[in-house]
């Protein structure tokens, strides 16, 4: 009962479930409800998402600056791969690219912080390192945060 316009999007590349909670209480809505795609055997989209949480994770300003700039796009009608623009996941990619341009986000996917950081990915151990023959680590903030190694820009 906390879902609306379910639909399914059977022609795509992978198979999508898209729709709406209308009980999300989203401080970024004016109703208060939180849109939603679901993806399924799409193991590349759960590693990407997890890797923008982890840089969500560096510095809470870096969270905000992507909902804003996601919220942006969408209010501009301009985060629609289907509609011809760039995806959501589009923009926060370039936000995250910004920001390492500045000098105020690492590179979590360099192999020269990982080996400063002396943290090697297993494939083996964590079947997420390695997708579809991808490598698809990256350093965990945690591990970066309790080196000091990297130093975040005032």
């Amino acid at each position: 009962e906390s879902f609306d316009d379910l639909f399914a999007i059977t022609r795509a590349r992978v198979p999508v479930l898209k729709g709406r909670d209308i009980n999300a209480c989203n401080p970024y809505s004016p109703d208060g409800s939180l849109s939603f795609d679901l993806c399924f055997l799409n193991d590349i989209a759960v590693v990407n998402s997890s890797l923008l949480r982890e840089y969500s994770l560096v510095d809470n300003r870096v969270r905000m600056l992507m909902l804003a700039v996601k919220s942006f796009a969408k209010k501009n009608n301009i985060a629609s791969a289907a509609g011809g623009t760039l995806s959501s996941y589009t923009w926060l990619n370039l936000v995250i690219f910004y920001l390492q341009c500045i000098g105020f986000l690492p590179n979590l996917q360099c192999r020269e912080l990982m080996k400063q950081h002396d943290w090697h990915p297993d494939p083996g151990e964590n079947p997420w390192h390695c997708i579809n023959g991808l490598e698809t680590y990256y350093l965990p903030t945690e591990t970066m945060a309790k080196s000091g190694i990297w130093k975040q820009p005032d």
